[in-house]
């Protein structure tokens, strides 16, 4: 089979050079839309400044066959990002607010080839790098307390790499659309969030481009 028609693997991604041990420049914009806003064509937006964000091993990675079928198991990888977040104020005569700096911290669990598990890691001994890369006591990384699962990620295109995934959050929902050009790691990365509910109502765009590689 030509490397052309081979099917994209999540394994390939997330456990190969494209992301694991990974480090990018991230910028992120945060589009607000609200009844009057749109009765007047008007919007708030939100941006980031100085962003970062990296893709981390986390204790041992299983072999390829141990994790297609154990969900106990198999490749983990630790997601961090910091930067400043700042309000436009959409006028040049003003100048735009700075609200504050912010982190977050995801897990990473390839289960398959087209399938990748997103959880919360609110781990208080998690350090300000995002790295800890020990080995966990409990049977799975998704046991440990203050780790909540978050959203599945059904990988479907290969050319470009794209992905979806649904969270509810009592009656707001939130859709994500992840993409990448290829497998290449220099080719940048996606994330466009789009979130409904009764007070919510925005689209977040994270842009990731490689900065290095620790591998």
């Amino acid at each position: 089979m030509s490397a052309l028609a081979r099917r994209f693997d999540a394994l390939e991604l997330f456990a190969g050079s494209r992301l694991e041990g990974s480090r990018w420049s991230m910028t992120r914009t945060v589009i607000h839309a609200s009844s009057a806003a749109a009765s007047s064509g008007e919007m708030t937006m939100h941006y980031t400044r100085a962003a970062e964000a990296s893709f981390l091993p986390l204790g041992k990675v299983a072999d390829v066959g141990t994790a297609r079928n154990n969900n106990n198991s198999g490749t983990w990888l630790s997601y961090f990002e910091k930067g400043t977040l700042f309000l436009s104020k959409q006028s040049s005569r003003e100048a735009d607010v700075r609200l504050g700096d912010f982190t977050r911290r995801y897990l990473y669990h390839v289960l398959g080839p087209r399938t990748v598990d997103v959880y919360f890691d609110e781990r208080q001994e998690s350090s300000s790098a995002g790295n800890n890369q020990e080995e966990s006591s409990h049977s799975s990384y998704a046991d440990e307390p203050g780790i909540r699962f978050f959203h599945r990620l059904d990988f479907m295109g290969d050319r470009p790499i794209t992905a979806e995934a649904t969270h509810l959050c009592g009656k707001d929902i939130y859709n994500v659309a992840f993409s990448a050009a290829n497998l290449s790691a220099q080719s940048a990365m996606r994330i466009r969030w789009k979130v409904k509910g009764p007070a919510k109502d925005y689209v977040m765009t994270s842009q990731y481009t490689p900065l290095f590689s620790e591998q």
